[in-house]
């Protein structure tokens, strides 16, 4: 196996101790690193196994419980939550089942990107005042500036209003919050920058909890200008980008006290 193996989403013990969402890093048949999803890099070459929040241990398909531990031979099992076996390892290897298809390849920044940007677009068609929906992913002008969607629609007095708006996947797994990536981090990652666009409203989509913050864009800069340095920058590992990123997670709650025109929807 050329390609390290990432397994995600499983409960594993460590000498550490157990953990509800962990992930393994299996690369040339070793196991590289095991620990909290967020905290181990990913490669982004890395073949992925998603393990559904299931049991893996180390040893044969009855062993349960035993340590994972980085540096040894990826002999490992997994059962699903309901105890079924699902799979096993051996040196990096599924063997069971036999002639299981290869993982999938990993997904990329830009498949979780269009995924938010078509679930928007989706949400926004199916309001009575809309009017028009266009994306802008042929219209270099509005790439430059950070847009994603045009919507037209009807006011209550019958006028035709514009809004553009820039759409971000969450950047951080953990519920009620936004993480706004620092200025060298928004380098790497510009479609996902606060400071890089010039929309009027930043959307930011929690696909886990299917909630959407609707910021405006200009209200939150300036109460970043003013709070970022209040708040400690943290690294996050987002899905889909192989390097860890760094900014400020900020609590919705917060911002519902002091951003007047933000909202949340549940989609």
């Amino acid at each position: 196996m050329n390609r390290p193996i990432a397994i995600v989403n499983c409960r594993i013990t460590t000498p550490e101790g157990q953990l509800p969402s962990g992930a393994i890093l299996v690369d040339g048949g070793d196991v590289r690193a095991a620990g909290e999803a967020q905290t181990i890099p990913l490669p982004g070459n890395a073949l992925l196994i998603d393990a559904r929040q299931g049991d893996v241990s180390v040893g044969d398909a009855d062993a349960a419980g035993a340590p994972v531990e980085p540096g040894r031979p990826a002999n490992l099992v997994c059962h699903t939550r309901f105890g079924d076996l699902a799979w096993v390892m051996k040196a990096g290897v599924i063997v069971h089942p036999p002639n299981a298809a290869p993982p999938p390849p990993p997904r990329t920044w830009a498949h979780y990107r269009e995924e938010a940007i078509a679930r928007i677009c989706d949400f926004l068609e199916q309001r009575p005042e809309t009017q028009h929906i266009q994306r802008t992913d042929a219209i270099p002008g509005y790439q430059k500036r950070g847009v994603d969607i045009i919507w037209r629609f009807g006011n209550d007095a019958g006028e035709t209003q514009s809004l553009t708006i820039r759409v971000t996947p969450s950047l951080d797994d953990r519920p009620a919050r936004i993480f706004v990536l620092d200025g060298a981090s928004a380098r790497k990652l510009p479609t996902a920058s606060l400071s890089r666009t010039r929309a009027h409203w930043w959307f930011y989509y929690h696909a886990p909890d299917n909630a959407l913050y609707c910021l405006p864009v200009t209200a939150l800069k300036r109460w970043m200008d003013s709070h970022a340095k209040d708040i400690p920058p943290t690294r996050v590992h987002v899905a889909g980008v192989p390097a860890r990123l760094s900014g400020r997670a900020i609590a919705i709650q917060q911002l519902q006290r002091e951003i007047e025109r933000m909202r949340i929807i549940q989609l």
